[in-house]
């Protein structure tokens, strides 16, 4: 994946776009182990060999989504274009073609 947030940290992306990016394992373009904040981004073609063709949100983290486009992601296993094992927010989200 092209981000890795860890344990304790937050990242906000605003108009961020993340496209192509593939993992071995979870989260095709972000894996999220602590606070992660979006809006406005847009995630197109991500790949993950596991969980989580786009996201990958752990147990116990958070994950606030507004406005953001899904389209074309992809998982060999669940959750074509998020998986959730923490909490997470959904405001406006666009999901297309995920699988």
């Amino acid at each position: 994946g092209a981000v890795y947030i860890d344990t304790g940290c937050s990242l906000t992306l605003i108009d961020v776009e993340f496209e192509n990016n593939r993992a071995e394992a979870e989260g095709g373009a972000i894996s999220n182990f602590g606070l992660l904040e979006m809006k406005d981004c847009r995630f197109d073609g991500n790949r993950a060999k596991d969980n989580g063709g786009s996201i990958y949100n752990h147990t116990d983290c958070v994950l606030n989504i507004e406005h953001t486009t899904f389209t074309n992601n992809r998982s060999e296993r669940n959750g074509g274009c998020i998986v959730n094992f923490g909490k997470c927010t959904l405001d406006n989200p666009y999901f297309r073609n995920n699988e």
